[in-house]
C-alpha cells in the first residue's frame, strides 16, 4: 500500500486570503483594544468630573456655614430667637439666608445630602418657629399661604429633609429650647440690644 502523502500546494490566491483573514483579525483585536482605551479613558475623565464637582459643591456648602456662624448671623439668629414668636427683621433675615441655601440645592450648587448634615438641625427648627409668621406673610402678599412662592424653596426642603429623616416638627417645648440654645451661641460676642443692622430680609 502506498503510505506517501501528496504535499497540498498553497496557491498565491489561497495566500493571499489567508493573509487578508489574518489582517482582519488583527485589525478586529486593535479596534476593540483601541475602544477598551477610549472607554476607560472616558471613565477616568467621567470620574475626575464627578470628583472635582463633588469637591466645589462642598467648598460651596462651607461658605454657607461659614457664613451661618458668622458674627453678624449670629446676632441675626439670636435676636430673631429672642423676638419669637413674634415677626422681626432679624427672622427675616434667617428666612432669607434658609431661602438662598434651598435655592442654591434646588440648582446643583449644594448638594442635598451634604445640606442635611450641615443644617437640618437648624432648618428644622427655625420652619417649625416661624412657619405662622411665613404664612401671614404669604397672606399679607395677597397670596394663598399654601400655593405663596414667598420662602417656597425653604419649605420645600425642609419637607424633604422630614420625609428623608422620618421626622415631625418641633414641639413648643422643643422650639423653646431650640431658641434658648440660639441665644446662648451669640453670648459670648455681644449683646442681644445692639445687633449689627439687618442688610436684605425681605419686607
Amino acid at each position: 500500500m502506498d503510505a506517501t502523502v501528496t504535499p497540498i500546494t498553497v496557491t498565491t490566491g489561497e495566500r493571499a486570503e489567508w493573509i487578508q483573514a489574518w489582517a482582519a483579525v488583527t485589525g478586529a483585536i486593535a479596534a476593540i483594544l483601541g475602544l477598551a482605551f477610549v472607554v476607560t479613558q472616558i471613565t477616568f475623565a467621567k470620574e475626575q468630573y464627578l470628583a472635582y464637582k463633588a469637591e466645589r459643591t462642598t467648598e460651596r456648602l462651607e461658605k454657607f456655614y461659614a457664613d451661618w456662624t458668622s458674627p453678624t448671623m449670629l446676632a441675626y439668629r439670636a435676636n430673631a430667637a429672642n423676638n419669637y414668636p413674634n415677626d422681626s427683621v432679624f427672622a427675616k433675615e434667617v428666612l432669607s439666608f434658609f431661602e438662598r441655601l434651598a435655592i442654591a440645592k434646588k440648582k446643583g450648587i449644594v448638594a442635598g445630602p451634604d445640606v442635611d448634615d450641615y443644617f437640618y438641625d437648624a432648618m428644622l427648627g427655625y420652619w417649625c418657629a416661624f412657619e405662622p409668621v411665613v404664612k401671614a406673610d404669604r397672606i399679607r402678599s395677597g397670596e394663598d399661604p399654601a400655593t405663596s412662592s414667598l420662602w417656597r424653596d425653604f419649605e420645600n426642603t425642609v419637607s424633604e429633609m422630614r420625609k428623608r429623616n422620618n421626622a415631625k416638627c418641633l414641639s413648643d417645648a422643643e422650639i423653646k429650647n431650640f431658641m434658648e440654645l440660639e441665644k446662648d451661641r451669640y453670648l459670648t460676642l455681644g449683646s442681644l440690644t445692639s445687633p449689627p443692622p439687618p442688610t436684605d430680609a425681605k419686607k
